[in-house]
């Protein structure tokens, strides 16, 4: 995969490992959209993004990569270990020093250590109905 305005991202993946260990086309498609942002206010290089059911890393790491945002990348489960992988497998810093995206386990409804986001993505998600409402907070 690549960044609209930084460099390569590359990213492993684990068909069938379990849910979110691939790139599905939505973190591919919600990057493109990313692209056509480049230099808005959603997108600037302070920004701080929430990647919710990150998968595997991709769009964490173009935001980060391509835009110079600080990403918090969230995930559960068996796919926080590929995730935390590919963060930790990624270059050195972004292209304005930033780090290299926080991993959280973090379930919808949780609360995050008074963090707040300017932007809030959520690509690469499968869902339980029961849970919705607590997204919404």
């Amino acid at each position: 995969g690549g960044g609209g305005g930084g460099g390569e991202v590359r990213v492993k993946e684990r068909p069938g490992e379990a849910l979110g260990t691939v790139v599905w086309d939505s973190s591919i498609v919600c990057s493109s959209v990313f692209v056509s942002l480049s230099g808005s206010d959603y997108v600037a290089g302070s920004s701080r993004v929430l990647d919710l059911s990150a998968g595997c890393g991709f769009f964490s790491l173009y935001m980060r990569e391509a835009h110079g945002a600080k990403v918090d990348a969230t995930e559960v489960g068996r796919s926080l270990g590929l995730l935390r992988e590919n963060v930790a497998g990624a270059r050195g810093p972004g292209p304005g020093g930033e780090p290299h995206p926080d991993v959280i386990d973090l379930q919808w409804g949780d609360v995050v250590d008074g963090r707040r986001w300017d932007v809030v993505v959520v690509c690469d998600c499968l869902y339980d109905v029961g849970r919705l409402e607590k997204l919404r907070r």
